[in-house]
């Protein structure tokens, strides 16, 4: 395994990142991006979760669909790939990502998929 990247379901405009920041902020319930509400609080991205990446023995990349887009392809974000051997492969779906209701089972579901 070469790299992990997680893909937002937000855009990559300034007005797109800052209406996520806010959503994340005051209204995480309500975010498009479970991923990225989960992840995210008034300070940026958690501190648990930061700390949880920086441990992972693979580097990883946090991309917006838009930016993932234009240079893998559409996809139906969030989600979180992996890039091995050249490939890109789906590590993490959507669905599995929106049955989360915390960062720290995302963490679980993160070091299970990790680890098959």
């Amino acid at each position: 395994m070469e790299k992990l990247i997680f893909v937002y379901n937000t855009g990559a405009s300034l007005f797109n990142r800052l209406s996520a920041w806010s959503q994340a902020a005051f209204l995480p319930a309500k975010h498009p991006c479970k991923l990225y509400a989960m992840t995210h609080g008034l300070f940026g991205r958690d501190v648990q979760w930061r700390a949880f990446v920086s441990s992972l023995p693979y580097p990883s990349r946090f991309v917006c669909r838009d930016t993932f887009t234009r240079k893998y392809g559409s996809t139906d974000a969030p989600n979180v790939y992996v890039i091995h051997k050249g490939q890109l492969k789906l590590l993490i779906p959507r669905d599995e990502i929106d049955a989360c209701n915390s960062t720290e089972e995302l963490q679980g579901v993160v070091i299970k998929k990790l680890l098959t």
